[in-house]
């Protein structure tokens, strides 16, 4: 990739993150997000310990890391999910529209610098709900659940990595990536990919879990999380390579 200058990005990233955190429906998704975490947490809490969803013995306790690794996967995915169609498309296409674009690209900002601004931009407003949500279904099932039944703490390595490290660079990956396709063709395509792949993960993940086909506690989910994850930052690098000025000002 081109070499970034940090004060440029900044530059960008500040201008569009302010942006972004006073729009109503950002704080709208939040608080639905947030409503929804507590509801799923609870819900799913309130499962286990019910007769339904007993987890004494054996069986229950093989049980419990693979639900418990779902609730988890959707709690990480579905805030950047919603988020990244919401902030990528609407702005990215008023800025092509009104010729914002190519003033910015007449400063010395590069084409490079302008995505990686943007994409930290519309990444960092769903980052915290994506890392808030999986740590209190964790803590959730320790304290009301494992712990009472178990008298032993729940805590999956691996499943941690993945959702606090390997499923957010995953989702900075493709929103770099959604961007670079908004830059250079129509925002209201380039964000389709991040819609197909995002839910697609929402229902992979459970019906992979479910059907056994993995676990998402194991370490060879962290490992095949890890291969996807610098897959999806190839294709980066790959489209940063096509990012050049006179792309984007024909794409208007």
């Amino acid at each position: 990739m081109p070499r970034l200058d940090r004060e440029r990005v900044s530059v960008v990233f500040r201008r569009d993150f302010g942006e972004f955190v006073r729009w109503r429906s950002y704080r709208l998704v939040m608080v639905l997000t947030a409503v929804a975490a507590v509801v799923v947490i609870s819900g799913f809490v309130a499962f286990l310990r019910s007769d339904t969803g007993r987890i004494d013995g054996t069986d229950g306790d093989s049980i419990l890391p693979a639900a418990t690794g779902v609730v988890v996967f959707l709690l990480a995915m579905l805030p950047p999910t919603v988020c990244l169609p919401l902030f990528a498309t609407d702005t990215l296409t008023r800025e092509k529209n009104s010729g914002v674009m190519e003033a910015l690209l007449a400063t010395p900002l590069t084409p490079a610098e302008i995505r990686q601004g943007k994409s930290m931009a519309v990444f960092l407003p769903a980052l915290p709900a994506a890392l808030l949500g999986p740590l209190l279904a964790v803590a959730a099932v320790n304290v009301f659940v494992s712990l009472p039944v178990n008298d032993e703490p729940l805590v999956p390595a691996p499943l941690l990595l993945t959702v606090l490290v390997l499923v957010p660079l995953f989702f900075l990956a493709l929103t770099n990536l959604t961007i670079e396709l908004s830059m250079v063709s129509s925002p209201e395509l380039a964000v389709s990919p991040s819609y197909l792949i995002g839910f697609a993960m929402l229902a992979g993940v459970p019906l992979g879990a479910i059907t056994e086909v993995f676990d998402p506690t194991s370490w060879g989910f962290l490992g095949g999380a890890l291969v996807v994850t610098a897959a999806m930052w190839a294709l980066v690098w790959l489209g940063a390579r096509w990012l050049t000025t006179d792309r984007v000002v024909l794409s208007r």
